[in-house]
């Protein structure tokens, strides 16, 4: 038996558009329950991205449409009037910084869902439309299993 694996086990800084980039996959023999944390900085042009997860062809999808200067992040808002859904995923115009508590904006932290995911399971993301966003982190964190 393999020891647990905890901690980040995955991170992409792709900011490319029309680019999918695999985060993370569970090894074989090997389960993991994650959960992703990201903050997208956008430019002056509108972008689409997602994140796939779970069984390659038949993963959960996460769409984020951002809007000139808007910029997305896991987390928990502070005097946000913008939010895209009430599922801890947020979207402010921020001028293009990075959010953070010091701009009193939100804190950027894993987004309050636990995946599942099996052996050859995949968290990618995709990021579209026509021009690279500014910046971009998302992080895998969790744990690995045996899981045989």
């Amino acid at each position: 038996m393999t020891a647990p694996l905890y901690g980040v086990l995955g991170e992409t800084t792709v900011v490319t558009h029309s680019t999918t980039t695999t985060i993370y996959t569970a090894p074989a023999n090997r389960a993991a329950k994650i959960r992703v944390q990201w903050v997208a900085i956008n430019s002056a042009n509108t972008h689409g991205w997602g994140l796939l997860i779970g069984t390659p062809g038949a993963e959960h999808q996460v769409k984020h449409q951002l809007l000139s200067n808007v910029d997305s992040w896991s987390g928990m808002l502070e005097n946000v009037d913008t939010q895209a859904g009430a599922m801890g995923s947020h979207d402010a115009d921020y001028g293009g910084g990075i959010v953070t508590t010091e701009e009193d904006s939100g804190s950027f932290m894993p987004w309050p869902y636990d995946f599942f995911l099996s052996p050859g399971d995949t968290v990618r993301v995709i990021v579209g439309n026509t021009a690279d966003l500014t910046d971009h982190l998302i992080q895998v964190i969790g744990a690995e299993y045996d899981s045989a």
